[in-house]
């Protein structure tokens, strides 16, 4: 709040001191009017200064948003700058001191090698400052520890800067209505699975109503976009075979209003983020890196394209 006194002293100086000089100059007649001027102007000047002088509900700043991700334990996808589609790894902050931060990873691709001095872009759902909206941040990398090869912790420069960093390639459409879209997903690639892998009963399914596919009822589709689609799965069904970077692929059903039918389409993709939801279902993140057209009658041979 501002000093109201220093303010009634300011007023007292620039407005009623000067105002008495022209009023003792002024006709009688006149005196009325000059009185009501200045003190409509005073009234104005004062409740100006204290709302512009009053404090404001900041939002949170930037070091409180870090420290808000450590505390809460989010999960920050790592890339290197210029590529933020490029997940090469998970990890959550450990510590923060006053000249870096340490991070342990949850996933590690290997696509990228994390080493001292490499220049790195995390980024984390986005948080609102009381100046911008944020989801990211660039830091070099200080101190990097490794098992079998890959990076399992590091330390990296405090940021001096964050930023919102557009990730999304395809807009992503939430599923609300489960029972107009129907997924079967195998474990496999295209290029070491049979034929005939459609007609096998499938490794993942949801909504499929297939009779071999049982205990599969409390599955559901999250999001689905053209580059990929989100799923939800009990957790014994997310065995070894599906891990990050695996391959799958699939068979979605989804209903066209137009034509009031069911129509499939196939794909081959990779797990790109496995994330527990709760006690017992994981969110799967499977990204499209083919699409699959029919070649025959029987639905079994398949022609690739990729993405």
């Amino acid at each position: 709040m501002p000093d109201i006194q220093s303010v009634i002293s300011r007023i007292d100086e620039h407005i009623f001191i000067p105002a008495k000089k022209l009023i003792d100059q002024m006709p009688p007649e006149y005196v009325p009017l000059i009185i009501g001027t200045a003190t409509a102007v005073a009234f104005i000047v004062t409740l100006l200064v204290i709302i512009v002088s009053r404090p404001s509900k900041k939002k949170s700043s930037s070091p409180s948003v870090l420290k808000k991700l450590h505390k809460e334990g989010a999960i920050i996808d790592v890339a290197l700058p210029g590529s933020p589609t490029a997940i090469c790894g998970r990890a959550v902050i450990t510590s923060i001191k006053k000249d870096r931060i340490k991070m342990e990873m949850l996933e590690n691709s290997g696509s990228v090698i994390l080493k001292p001095e490499l220049e790195v872009l995390f980024m984390f759902r986005p948080e609102n400052t009381s100046t911008d909206k944020i989801n990211s941040f660039t830091a070099r990398l200080l101190k990097t520890e490794k098992k079998n090869g890959l990076c399992t912790s590091f330390s990296a420069e405090m940021p001096e800067k964050f930023s919102n960093t557009p990730r999304r390639q395809h807009r992503r459409k939430r599923v609300v209505d489960q029972q107009f879209i129907r997924v079967k997903i195998w474990a496999g690639d295209i290029k070491n699975s049979r034929d005939d892998f459609s007609d096998s009963v499938p490794d993942l399914a949801v909504n499929s109503y297939d009779p071999r596919a049982g205990g599969q009822e409390e599955n559901s589709i999250i999001n689905i976009s053209n580059g990929g689609i989100a799923v939800s799965a009990i957790n014994d069904l997310v065995d070894e075979r599906f891990t990050t970077d695996s391959d799958v692929l699939l068979n979605i059903f989804m209903f066209n209003f137009r034509q009031k039918i069911f129509k499939p389409y196939w794909y081959a993709g990779k797990i790109r983020s496995l994330e527990e939801k709760g006690p017992d279902k994981t969110r799967l993140g499977i990204e499209f890196t083919h699409s699959g057209i029919i070649q025959d009658e029987d639905e079994q041979l398949l022609q690739w394209y990729e993405l």
